[in-house]
């Protein structure tokens, strides 16, 4: 859902979240935070499913926004966003690291955004996207298609 995201005027330079980091994930479920978000992120932070079924990660002050304006539009359309509140919601859990900087990702959500082994995170600006090898590779493949390059050229990117 392309509105959920902030857009430029609402994030700060220092709101944002750069880099392509990887990490893995134990047979525990937990995964370290790379060194380089840890003091963007904090210890911590808010997680739920993305629509590609990925894990989305957030900040409280993120997480705040982003839970804010889907319960708005859910106010707005009760019927048309139940099942979309459901899903967010229903799989969001608050997690916070121990002292390692490990993050214990819900069983649940671990199976269906089939995340074990190496994991990559992916800057969205305003949150990060957790993802298994597979999804990174297509990701990766989509990040490096001509057609994004063209776009990144036609509008001064």
């Amino acid at each position: 859902m392309e509105t959920e995201e902030r857009h430029g005027e609402d994030l700060r330079q220092e709101d944002l979240i750069i880099g392509s980091p990887r990490s893995s994930m134990d047979d525990k479920g937990r995964f370290v935070l790379p060194a380089e978000l840890r003091q963007r992120l904090g210890q911590e932070i808010y997680v739920t499913i993305s629509p590609d079924d990925n894990l989305y990660v957030f900040d409280p002050q993120e997480w705040k926004r982003y839970s804010e304006a889907l319960m708005a539009r859910f106010e707005e359309d009760r019927e048309g966003m139940v099942l979309l509140v459901q899903r967010i919601m229903g799989m969001a859990a608050k997690v916070r690291a121990d002292g390692n900087w490990r993050f214990l990702v819900p069983q649940r959500l671990r199976e269906i955004c089939r995340l074990q082994g190496t994991i990559f995170f992916f800057s969205r600006g305003d949150r990060i996207e957790v993802m298994n090898e597979q999804a990174a590779k297509e990701r990766f493949a989509q990040i490096m298609s001509e057609a994004v390059r063209k776009k990144q050229a036609q509008l001064g990117f």
